[in-house]
């Protein structure tokens, strides 16, 4: 017992001395559950879970990627006919359709008018389809849909999982079709500026990401929010290895977002090997989750904050 006691008094307030070796157990055993819960609050994503991510990722690095690596996708409905002009793109399932892809496709209208929206939905309902076409009847023709049908995801129910990370199959797709560049952002957010000019800006670089490099965990080092792909090269190549990235990962059924993980092993694997690959910070301008009036892009972070950002856009976009 002394021994102990001179130990832990090397690092404890004399007030936890006092206590029993009884309740000392307590008093450990609620702060590592504190820890645990905040771990998981985070995100669940532990050291044990992000191997078989990494090892996948490597391997499709170290790969000549053909025709047959990319996902193949059953598209239905429109895909956008942009002519080499930017495509903004937005995945959703039925709920967020009716919950956010409204306010988003209006936005997209309103604030970057010479700019295509695309919104691609997974396993819509017919009626579904039917309101989705007839926003773009009053949006016009730069504003398409596209669905798919169930069996890409390898989830017994629908999944948010699946939805975050199985769009940039998609956005490869698009990429490839348009010649274009492509924004990825989250279906849950409006766009406040005119986008074009922003976009055009950066078109000598490969690839646009929000980078946190300070952040300390691995899953928030990128942010998948807004990415932007250009018809470059290197940035064609690096969409299409992140596409079939994730797509191998999801072939596990992860029971937590990948997508951010993957990115960042990417972005790692470019920086060791001194890839030519140019990324461009796009900061968090592109994905703001405090509502800034002068971002480019509101993005909500959390249920609280997803339903004020509705509750914001209502007013603009009840007027169409």
């Amino acid at each position: 017992m002394g021994a102990l006691a001179g130990t832990l008094s090397i690092c404890l307030p004399k007030q936890v001395l006092r206590l029993g070796l009884r309740d000392w157990s307590v008093v450990q055993s609620a702060v590592s559950s504190w820890f645990d819960r905040k771990d998981k609050k985070d995100n669940p994503v532990f050291w044990y879970q992000r191997v078989p991510i990494w090892i996948g990722t490597q391997a499709i690095l170290r790969t000549s990627l053909t025709g047959d690596d990319i996902p193949s996708l059953r598209f239905l409905g429109d895909l956008p006919n942009a002519g080499g002009k930017p495509v903004l793109l937005a995945c959703c399932d039925e709920v967020y359709f009716y919950r956010f892809a409204y306010h988003l496709a209006i936005s997209g209208h309103q604030a970057s008018p010479g700019l295509s929206t695309h919104i691609h939905i997974y396993d819509p309902s017919s009626q579904c389809l039917e309101d989705a076409a007839l926003l773009r009847r009053r949006l016009g023709d730069r504003l398409t849909f596209s669905h798919e049908p169930p069996g890409r995801s390898p989830y017994k129910m629908a999944s948010p999982y699946f939805f975050t990370a199985g769009r940039f199959a998609v956005a490869q797709h698009i990429l490839e079709r348009n010649g274009g560049p492509v924004l990825v952002i989250d279906v849950d957010g409006i766009f406040r500026r005119d986008l074009q000019p922003e976009i055009a800006y950066l078109a000598n670089w490969d690839v646009g990401l929000v980078l946190r490099a300070s952040r300390r965990r691995q899953w928030r080092k990128v942010l998948a929010c807004a990415v932007l792909l250009n018809p470059t090269p290197a940035g064609r190549l690096f969409s299409a290895r992140f596409a079939v990235a994730i797509e191998r990962v999801l072939r596990r059924a992860p029971p937590f977002h990948m997508d951010q993980i993957v990115l960042h092993y990417l972005c790692e694997h470019y920086r060791r090997h001194a890839a030519a690959l140019r990324i461009a910070d796009l900061g968090e301008r592109w994905a703001d989750h405090h509502f800034h009036p002068e971002s480019l892009i509101w993005t909500a972070k959390g249920n609280a904050r997803k339903l004020e950002l509705a509750q914001m856009a209502t007013p603009h976009t009840s007027r169409l």
